[in-house]
């Protein structure tokens, strides 16, 4: 009885692991759509309103949090506040061309992807609970 209960904690776990990577995935995919589909709004404000950028920050909504791996975000973080206003929009304006070509991938992995490393997470879990029972 405890090999069939640790078995079907195995598979448990081991599907658990797909689903985990599955919904960060996803979760990475909202918060970079988010931040993507805010930059069209903090450019408004700084180039043609001319508020100041922690100002501007704040209307539109941005959140760099969650988004410390993406080298674009990064850069951008340097410049703002610290360049003028067309050197922002520049900025701004890469930042969110390369920054949707990273989403559109991660959205293909995440297609292609997904429900792949579940079914292998869960087969992994599978063969392992045959071999210790």
């Amino acid at each position: 009885m405890l090999k069939l209960i640790g078995a079907a904690l195995v598979i448990g776990c081991c599907g658990m692991l797909g689903v985990s990577y599955i919904y960060e995935l996803k979760r990475q995919i909202r918060i970079l759509r988010d931040f993507v589909n805010a930059l069209p709004e903090l450019r408004h404000e700084i180039c043609e309103l001319l508020t100041t950028t922690q100002e501007a920050v704040e209307r539109s909504g941005i959140k760099f949090a969650g988004l410390e791996q993406y080298p674009e975000v990064r850069q951008l973080e340097r410049v703002l506040g610290r360049s003028g206003a067309e050197d922002q929009r520049i900025a701004i304006t890469r930042a969110e061309t390369r920054l949707s070509a990273v989403l559109d991938k991660l959205e293909s992995e995440r297609k292609s992807k997904g429900s792949v490393f579940a079914a292998v997470s869960l087969s992994a879990g599978l063969m392992a609970a045959i071999i210790l029972l």
